[in-house]
């Protein structure tokens, strides 16, 4: 399905008429590339926006966790999840109950590589 494709270009339509996201839109877009399996591009898109001026939060992050969580790909998706609970340290984004639940349920049955 290609909805996610049609949500990206949507946020981008966005960015280029001038309007403000806010993590609102960018939950939106996130999700709807994660319940795509499109893991990548929601990453990316929060990579992207991290460069701008869209204001981070936990929800954002939560959106990002959320994907990590859904996806059985390895350790990779783990891994990702953990460094999102760091980015949102460095970036001083507050972590709740729910961002660690989801990072933790992420690692839930995964094997622990050579990383740590």
């Amino acid at each position: 399905s290609e909805e996610w494709q049609q949500a990206l270009q949507v946020f981008g339509d966005m960015m280029a008429d001038g309007v403000d996201q806010d993590s609102w839109t960018l939950c939106a877009a996130i999700g709807a590339c994660g319940t795509a399996g499109e893991w990548q591009q929601g990453l990316q898109l929060l990579r992207d926006v991290i460069q701008s001026r869209v204001e981070q939060s936990a929800m954002t992050y939560t959106a990002a966790l959320l994907m990590c969580r859904n996806e059985e790909r390895g350790y990779a998706v783990w891994s990702l999840a953990v460094q999102l609970l760091c980015e949102m340290a460095d970036s001083h984004v507050e972590r709740d109950t729910s961002t660690y639940n989801l990072a933790i349920r992420a690692c839930k049955g995964q094997a622990w590589g050579q990383e740590w």
